[in-house]
């Protein structure tokens, strides 16, 4: 009985780790603005210009909560899986070429909210869209010949953007039917 209280206690004591704001703000917070405002800058300013060009606001926050949502995943979700998994490929002596494990982040956030925000972009405006595909496949070829990012980034990096950017616009689509309904049922009842 004693031994089960002796685990239950330190299972309790392991779940209580110290939190503190600083190291939520500077671990998790500051690198996912930093990350949206340094490289989602230029696809801050596509949207910032199809604000003014199409008067649609909808698609130019669309585009922004794309940025943070690839951030957020690419921060919270990729990085440490990436890290764990060559982790466990360096201890098994699996003989690839492995980055210093300790500053390791996940290089393909940059082609993550190129994509998505293209995604976003060509669905929105057709013609502004090429330019900002033209654009993608530039970051996408530096990022994998000149920076060296590894293939499976890259794949996961493009994936994630497509679903990111897919799902936005699927949010969109439902939200703008929604909003036609009530206008047809407004019409209809005279509110």
């Amino acid at each position: 009985m004693d031994e089960l209280l002796d685990t239950l206690v330190a299972f309790v004591d392991n779940l209580a780790m110290p939190i503190s704001l600083n190291k939520i703000l500077s671990g998790h917070i500051i690198p996912v603005l930093s990350n949206v405002l340094v490289m989602g800058f230029l696809w801050i300013a596509a949207s910032i210009y199809l604000y003014f060009y199409k008067r649609d606001a909808k698609f130019s926050i669309l585009i922004i909560v794309g940025l943070f949502l690839c951030s957020i995943i690419g921060n919270e979700v990729m990085k440490p899986v990436l890290f764990h998994f060559r982790t466990f490929l360096s201890e098994h002596n699996v003989g690839i070429y492995l980055p210093e494990i300790g500053r390791y982040t996940f290089p393909a956030g940059y082609i993550m909210m190129s994509v998505c925000s293209t995604v976003l972009i060509y669905y929105n405006e057709f013609q502004f869209g090429k330019y900002a595909l033209g654009l993608t496949l530039l970051i996408c070829f530096t990022k994998l010949y000149i920076i060296t990012t590894y293939p499976v980034d890259f794949i996961i990096g493009v994936g994630l953007g497509l679903l990111v950017g897919g799902i936005l616009i699927l949010f969109h689509l439902k939200k703008k039917k929604e909003y036609e309904e009530i206008l047809d049922l407004s019409d209809k009842f005279h509110f």
